[in-house]
């Protein structure tokens, strides 16, 4: 039963990631106050913002395999 449970945590978090990684990459950089520095800092803000949606993304996908794969050569 404990492994059913961690792989619904797993397959729901990592839903919420990857729906998190998709909304941080379409999501456009503001066109107001044209600077050079908040520009710069707006593109810098969503690489970071990318990269740690995406490393937590691989991270829960990896528990999702890894829960299933439990799963089922518990069954």
């Amino acid at each position: 039963m404990n492994t059913y449970l961690l792989s619904l945590v797993a397959v729901i978090l990592f839903c919420v990631c990857s729906h998190q990684l998709m909304k941080a990459v379409l999501a456009p950089i503001p066109v107001f106050n044209n600077t050079a520095y908040t520009k710069s800092a707006l593109r810098v803000a969503k690489a970071y913002k990318i990269a740690s949606w995406g490393i937590m993304t691989i991270c829960f996908l990896l528990a999702l395999v890894i829960s299933f794969y439990q799963v089922f050569t518990e069954i």
